[in-house]
């Protein structure tokens, strides 16, 4: 008789624990689902004690099962989104109401208040703290500055 922590239950946890391991140091939403296959296996040899052959059938069978009906979700779930240009800002923010809460001419950067938070603004034109104005873009210079106008 095979010491416990040999036996093949044990064994396939062993391998669900290095493929979840290798899953996240090299992620790629593929070793994931080699572990799903090594858990299947090593609960089907501790509840059933299935042998050798059918072991590996279950964690073949699971593994592809898995990866075939999961993947993509797992991808759309844990990849997030991605996004190379600022066409999202400019379109929700462009025409906003602001009101300047540090005075802003067009030598001197101000700050406005735009969605409950402060940024820096610049204007071609004066602004005195509590007028209110209109974000018409980013500054050519500082994307971070907002270029605004009066109302």
């Amino acid at each position: 008789m095979l010491p416990i922590l040999l036996q093949p239950a044990f064994l396939w946890f062993y391998a669900c624990t290095f493929f979840l391991v290798l899953e996240i140091f090299a992620p790629g939403f593929i070793a994931i689902f080699f572990s799903f296959g090594c858990l299947s296996a090593s609960l089907a040899a501790w509840l059933f004690g299935v042998n050798t052959q059918w072991q590996i059938t279950i964690f073949c069978g699971a593994t592809l099962v898995s990866l075939l009906t999961l993947r993509k979700l797992f991808l759309a779930t844990f990849s997030g989104k991605q996004s190379s240009d600022d066409d999202d800002y400019d379109s929700q923010y462009i025409g906003t109401t602001i009101t300047v809460t540090k005075a802003i001419s067009p030598t001197q950067q101000g700050e406005i208040k735009l969605a409950g938070s402060f940024w820096l603004a610049v204007a071609d034109y004066e602004m005195a703290v509590g007028d209110n104005g209109v974000v018409v873009g980013r500054d050519a210079h500082n994307a971070l500055i907002i270029k605004v106008k009066p109302t």
